[in-house]
């Protein structure tokens, strides 16, 4: 049963807890970020249950992304450490890309992030790299190309059992004619002898029963 994504995405957005250390701008940019995760997620996941499971750590990692950028101001470096603790296991758990020296600079950064670069440098630590993504173009691609030869192999392998099979009938075909045996008559068919004399073949001699014209007296 497919995913009601439409449905999902209204729940992040009805959910005050996921943008309420931050304000409308970078809200929209992190719900923004969250909503090409549920459509991946649902993409994922054929079952209702294992979307649920793995929706619920989303939104975990968003109310965590959202109280680190609004409050990353006031941590200190234990509360900043936990916090992204927090971050990197979700991720990680949802499968997500996580660049470890971009987590470990926000954590050791000295000065404070507005929330919106707050955001995004935490969106762009969850972000593939330029290889990933080349990466996952390639095989893309590969894939793409492999079920194309796959395609043309079994177009190719069925016209020769075409070939085949009509080899094997001609064959039997063949087998069952005997070249010494003139081909039978059709039911409706007579056979009419021939007459030699008819067709000019030997005209200088009489024919077997014919009678000859003698003068009288001679035998």
């Amino acid at each position: 049963m497919a995913i009601d994504v439409e449905s999902a995405v209204m729940r992040l957005y009805e959910d005050t807890s996921l943008r309420d250390a931050i304000s409308d701008d970078p809200a929209n940019t992190l719900l923004k970020w969250a909503e090409d995760k549920v459509i991946a997620l649902a993409e994922k996941h054929d079952d209702d249950e294992a979307f649920e499971d793995e929706f619920k750590t989303l939104r975990r990692l968003i109310k965590t992304m959202n109280r680190y950028g609004g409050r990353q101001g006031a941590m200190d470096g234990e509360e900043k450490q936990k916090y992204m603790g927090k971050l990197v296991e979700r991720a990680q758990s949802l499968g997500l890309p996580v660049k470890q020296p971009k987590a470990d600079d926000m954590i050791q950064a000295q000065g404070v992030l507005s929330e919106e670069d707050g955001i995004n440098a935490l969106i762009d630590m969850l972000a593939p790299s330029s290889d990933e993504h080349k990466q996952a173009d390639s095989i893309k691609k590969a894939s793409t190309v492999a079920g194309g030869l796959v395609a043309g192999l079994k177009k190719a392998s069925s016209t020769a059992d075409g070939l085949v099979a009509g080899l094997k009938k001609a064959s039997s075909t063949a087998d069952g004619l005997d070249p010494t045996q003139e081909p039978p008559l059709e039911e409706d068919e007579e056979t009419v002898p021939i007459d030699p004399y008819k067709l000019g073949l030997n005209p200088l001699k009489p024919r077997p029963d014919d009678t000859l014209d003698t003068p009288d007296g001679l035998s």
